[in-house]
């Protein structure tokens, strides 16, 4: 049977073992990158004279990429190339 915590103390994480052996694990990803594509279809009534709304719909696109480096253990460069501001 182990020692009784105390309910009163300033915590139990003083408590926790430590963790010994282990060896050989991969490092971590230090870059995210994150692709984006965005399109829109607008429609309205056609105005046969008018050239700008003669076909009845416009076709709207944008396109950006997302990145995020880690240049060390505590240091991340986040990058962000055309913004969708979303």
């Amino acid at each position: 049977m182990g020692a009784a915590i105390s309910s009163e103390g300033p915590g139990i994480l003083y408590l926790f073992g430590e963790i010994l052996g282990i060896h050989g694990l991969p490092k971590s990803q230090r870059i995210e990158i994150m692709p984006y594509t965005l399109g829109k279809l607008k429609t309205f009534e056609t105005e046969p004279d008018n050239p700008f709304a003669d076909k009845g719909r416009s076709w709207l696109g944008n396109a950006g990429l997302d990145a995020k480096i880690g240049l060390s253990s505590n240091f991340t460069a986040d990058i962000t190339l055309n913004p969708d501001f979303g």
